[in-house]
């Protein structure tokens, strides 16, 4: 990363998604060699970074790729790691390395001393398990090399929501007026089937999507 006037201000390690044709065979059913070459890719890129960058020039290492004891969207994600493998613990990115913007889980999270490995999250919600806030981070770089960094709260476009109640509470009970513009996932607790479901709430929630039963014996979408 340069300044206007063509100095260097830092050194960006960027590592795409990594599949399984682009690491070595993992000889092991739960996944430790995996995760051990994945973390040994990042190291090694690192360790190239830090050779050939001046004193003062920080290194911001970038990727696409699950953090161990990352909070997940259960409905948008998809594994990375085989086996048992929750995916690269934090101590991948040692501390060479001033900031580690990462990408995959779809919410804003902290990981490791201070926070300094990060996910933004994605920027709209991608399933009706993404209900919480969306923002961007936004890294800045002194002269100086240091690195700070801080979250900007960003519009979600029509948030989603995921309400569990009775066919006559969910068409008649004045809490759930402020879900209206929502993209709402219906879970109904009613333990007989209703006639149109689907088509009732849609007149008070006009962007309904899934509609189930969560009582029902062999519960069912409608």
């Amino acid at each position: 990363v340069t300044s206007r006037n063509g100095d260097r201000l830092a050194w960006i390690v960027a590592i795409p998604f990594l599949r399984g044709g682009d690491l070595p065979p993992s000889p092991d059913a739960d996944g430790t060699a995996l995760a051990a070459a994945m973390t040994g890719i990042y190291r090694e890129a690192v360790a190239l970074a830090e050779v050939h960058r001046r004193p003062g020039e920080p290194i911001i290492a970038m990727g696409h790729l699950s953090i161990v004891n990352g909070t997940l969207s259960p409905e948008s994600e998809r594994r990375i790691l085989a086996g048992t493998q929750q995916g690269l613990p934090v101590d991948a990115f040692d501390d060479r390395v001033a900031y580690v913007a990462l990408g995959h889980l779809h919410r804003a999270q902290a990981h490791g001393t201070g926070g300094r490995v990060r996910y933004s999250g994605s920027p709209i919600p991608y399933s009706f398990s993404e209900a919480h806030p969306k923002s961007i981070r936004v890294v800045d770089l002194a002269p100086d090399g240091t690195v700070t960094a801080r979250t900007v709260a960003i519009p979600m476009g029509r948030p989603v929501v995921v309400l569990t109640d009775t066919m006559e509470n969910l068409l008649n009970d004045a809490k759930y007026d402020k879900y209206t513009d929502h993209w709402v996932s219906v879970k109904l607790e009613d333990r007989e089937i209703q006639a149109e479901p689907k088509q009732r709430l849609a007149k008070r929630f006009p962007f309904v999507a899934p509609v189930t039963y969560v009582r029902l014996a062999g519960a069912a979408s409608v």
